[in-house]
């Protein structure tokens, strides 16, 4: 996660949704954290609560990853176009 969000800042700029989905990252990584520190036969609630960040932070970042390797492409696409007309 914070190697992809190293990799996005040396081939890119910094935007919003790069430090969001760090952010997303480190919640879904808590979660699972969570899960693990918390059996499911002694405290259910926070075994249920780090699989839910865990899964939907997982979900949402996934996402967000896709959408910044998306818009790097159409950048290095249109530079490329660009560059040879």
């Amino acid at each position: 996660m914070y190697s992809y969000y190293k990799y996005v800042i040396q081939c890119d700029r910094q935007s919003k949704c790069n430090i969001a989905s760090m952010i997303v990252g480190a919640i879904a990584s808590f979660g699972v954290t969570m899960v693990g520190a918390f059996q499911w036969t002694n405290v259910l609630v926070p075994h249920l609560i780090g699989a839910a960040l865990a899964f939907f932070g997982a979900a949402i970042y996934s996402v967000m990853i896709v959408y910044i390797s998306w818009n790097q492409l159409v950048h290095k696409v249109h530079t490329r176009w660009t560059r040879n007309t």
